[in-house]
């Protein structure tokens, strides 16, 4: 598997879901569950966040504070990490994903594929886990969960029942 095309690919994917969604409509929540779009990629961006973290961590061991939130949070992270951003407008939102998804792949580029592809690197994760695993199985979920179509369709679909 090759981590930069399925980080690449994940977030063309987002991207094209979200150009269906006028921004004046990020707010409204049941995008997903109780999420609105601003809270999904308020979600997203911690995600990008703990995992250039990790990526760099491989590089340069340094401080890796939102992977330290999410193993600390446990299943809290994703709900603490969507209400710190909670008043922040959704520009500012995507700008933070932005800026995390272009440090990521920043980083996905400075680790060879064998250390990528090596099984056990992450044991706290999974023990026959490896990173480029970590990231696939994330890009998945989100992709799954979160479908950019699905995010267009309800987001505009509730908009015009209203």
């Amino acid at each position: 598997m090759n981590a930069r095309d399925i980080l690449m690919y994940g977030d063309r994917s987002l991207r094209a879901g979200l150009d269906g969604v006028p921004i004046d409509l990020w707010a409204q929540k049941g995008v997903c569950g109780s999420w609105s779009v601003k809270d999904i990629m308020a979600h997203l961006t911690s995600y990008e966040l703990w995992h250039t973290e990790l990526l760099v961590s491989f590089i340069e061991p340094g401080p890796t504070p939102t992977l330290d939130q999410l193993r600390e949070q446990g299943s809290e992270f994703n709900a603490m990490q969507v209400a710190a951003r909670r008043d922040h407008s959704p520009e500012d939102v995507l700008n933070a994903y932005t800026e995390a998804h272009e440090g990521l792949m920043k980083a996905v580029v400075e680790i060879p594929p064998a250390k990528l592809s090596e099984v056990g690197t992450i044991p706290w994760y999974g023990e026959s886990c490896s990173l480029v695993i970590c990231l696939c199985t994330a890009t998945m979920a989100t992709n799954a969960n979160t479908s950019p179509k699905s995010m267009s369709s309800r987001t505009l679909s509730d908009q015009a029942s209203e």
